[in-house]
């Protein structure tokens, strides 16, 4: 898979989606308390996990 792939994917070109989701991730994974209970980096590891899954599986 390539950038390509990823680019004219569904949504894939919304580059404005793909960056506010890129920077929840990266705001969950900075947090103090992303990986305790309270917290939201496992959530959104998962989610991200999930998508790209997604993307590889539709692409093939």
């Amino acid at each position: 898979m390539t950038a390509d792939h990823l680019y004219y994917s569904k949504g894939g070109a919304d580059m404005e989606d793909r960056v506010a989701k890129t920077s929840i991730f990266g705001f969950a994974v900075g947090a103090l308390d992303g990986y305790r209970p309270a917290g939201s980096c496992i959530v959104e590891c998962v989610k991200t996990r999930l998508v790209h899954a997604a993307v590889r599986h539709l692409l093939q």
